[in-house]
């Protein structure tokens, strides 16, 4: 374990939901490491000072991740990640010989090859389930057998408990090294907020909202307290937009305006299956569609809870708890795609100080 800088690596980072989350509690990434450039890209915009590596880690040796990074196996302090495995999520079409699904594994080889002190894995829920559980056991033997410890038992936690504005729940599996304290799950917050509370600062009408280069930089209502915190986050890059980008929204036609507005907050769309947002309630589950190699299939966007339209990027990245200076792609497509594949970072930065606690104990004790 180091006693200065700690070494983080995040393995399928994504746009960097795990990564922001960890550097609120005072973790920084050291290496991030995605297979989609795309994605990638837009990482490394909010994370300059991350090394970002495109790899696919599902072929790739374990070397090739610390290659060129000045960091030594011994050097990891700790990996996390989300390997995908959307053929064991229960809310598409489980099949458990979706080729997605053996990441888990290599996740699991990863680990043990890159011997950190502690890692967190990300899954989806339906893991614990039906044939997923054998992918499951089969993870937990690599991992103890590589001298890894898990704490028991494993938890889903709901985003919603955890202070974010969406009813989200995953996975989430917590590892240390034989001999070293275990990790604890972080605590539930009491009460979640609401969407009304993630989106009240906002503009009115986005569909009218002048933009200036994709920004705006009109008035803004009072924050709620959510918004506050989130916001207080300090960004990492230096070159971050002056306005609030990522608020362009669907042209929908006059005939689905007209079924949206018809649409009762709660309730789902006839034609579209979108669910209606409630402003008194928490969101539900943002998801992320599909890629290009799978059919580039749009994910259902929620439908705003008082405008006739789904929501736009900036305010799916508001229910997932990114901050407002958190850049994503400009494509609704791509930014969606991102911010529903992501960790919210308001839950990672609670199971960041989770690890952190551990760490400085740990620190502390070789200290004396």
């Amino acid at each position: 374990m180091t006693t200065n800088q700690v070494g983080v690596v995040d393995l399928y980072c994504g746009v960097g939901g795990f990564s922001l989350g960890f550097e609120v509690a005072d973790l920084s990434t050291t290496v991030a490491v995605d297979k989609d450039e795309t994605i990638l890209s837009t990482y490394k915009e909010n994370f300059p000072d991350t090394i970002a590596k495109q790899l696919d880690l599902g072929t790739c040796e374990t070397t090739d991740i610390l290659r060129d990074t000045g960091l030594c196996k011994g050097d990891v302090d700790i990996v996390i990640g989300g390997p995908p495995c959307q053929g064991f999520s229960v809310m598409g079409k489980r099949d458990s010989d979706d080729d997605r699904n053996d990441l888990l594994l290599s996740f699991a080889d990863h680990v043990v090859e890159l011997s950190p002190d502690y890692f967190v894995m990300e899954n989806v829920d339906g893991l614990l389930q039906g044939e997923a559980r054998d992918y499951l056991d089969e993870f937990l033997g690599i991992i103890r057998d590589g001298g890894f410890e898990v704490r028991e038992p494993i938890k889903v936690l709901n985003a919603a408990d955890f202070g974010v504005p969406q009813n989200r729940k995953r996975l989430f599996l917590l590892g240390n090294k034989e001999g070293l304290p275990q990790l604890n799950y972080p605590m539930e917050d009491e009460e979640s907020p609401s969407v009304e509370e993630a989106f009240k600062d906002l503009p009115e009408g986005l569909n009218d909202l002048s933009l200036e280069n994709g920004q705006y930089k009109g008035p803004l209502n009072a924050p709620s307290d959510y918004v506050k915190e989130i916001n207080s986050w300090e960004p990492l890059a230096s070159d971050t937009p002056n306005g609030l980008t990522s608020l362009e929204t669907v042209n929908h036609s006059e005939e689905v305006q007209e079924r949206y507005e018809n649409t009762e907050p709660g309730t789902y769309e006839d034609v579209s299956r979108y669910r209606r947002l409630e402003s008194c309630n928490p969101s539900t589950t943002l998801r992320a569609g599909s890629s290009r190699d799978r059919g580039t299939h749009t994910a259902a966007r929620p439908i705003h809870p008082t405008e006739p339209r789904v929501i736009s990027v900036r305010e799916a990245g508001r229910l997932q708890s990114f901050p407002d200076w958190f850049q994503f792609h400009e494509t609704k497509y791509y930014g969606m795609r991102q911010i529903g594949n992501s960790v919210p970072p308001l839950l990672a930065s609670k199971l960041g100080e989770r690890v952190k606690r551990v760490l400085d104990d740990e620190v502390t004790k070789t200290a004396i």
